[in-house]
């Protein structure tokens, strides 16, 4: 790996040269998830069934990380309805 501040990419940096990409709330940073697929990792699978449904026109947030999150936003979008 390179050191930190000689990396030849250009911002926003890849870990592999020991930049931070993502310095934030786990619940911000999941909100890249597809960013974080290009880099080799993933989000919880949660984040993507949240992101499905709001890509399909639910009204949800878009910042749920945990099963519990995602179903009293789920009910909460129910109720909405």
């Amino acid at each position: 790996g390179s050191l930190p501040g000689s990396c030849p990419h250009t911002a926003p940096y890849p870990p592999c040269c020991g930049e931070k990409l993502f310095d934030d709330t786990p619940k911000n940073v999941f909100r890249h998830y597809q960013e974080l697929e290009k880099m080799g990792l993933a989000a919880p699978q949660i984040t993507y069934v949240v992101h499905e449904l709001k890509a399909q026109g639910v009204d949800i947030a878009d910042d749920l990380t945990t099963v519990e999150e995602a179903r009293d936003g789920i009910l909460a979008a129910l109720e909405r309805v």
